[in-house]
């Protein structure tokens, strides 16, 4: 099978997003998910690496950022401290409010 032949194959890949080559070699990519220790894109020296390298990737787990909620600062019907509760904190959840104190 000729070297284009197997970029050709490996392009259609559902791990690969694109392969560049030319004289030198390929330049792969893979596809948002899919990883080899850490590395989404190699630059390979000739098409075995390169099969290699979309062989051996797996999927990974994207970690999405967990943003916090927005806070703020109430005072306790009770004690007269300050605490920090979520903005969007209930009422009947908020103790400087007096449904808290009463339920």
């Amino acid at each position: 099978m000729k070297i284009g032949k197997v970029f050709a194959k490996l392009a259609q890949d559902k791990k690969v997003k694109g392969i560049s080559h030319n004289d030198d070699g390929a330049l792969v990519t893979l596809n948002e998910g899919f990883a080899l220790e850490g590395k989404t894109f190699l630059l390979c020296c000739n098409a075995k690496e390169a099969n290699a390298f979309v062989r051996g990737s797996k999927k990974v787990v994207i970690e999405t950022p967990v943003e916090q909620p927005a806070m703020k600062t109430v005072r306790s019907l009770m004690t007269g401290k300050e605490i920090e509760i979520a903005a969007d904190t209930p009422l009947c959840l908020d103790p400087s409010s007096e449904t808290y104190w009463c339920m």
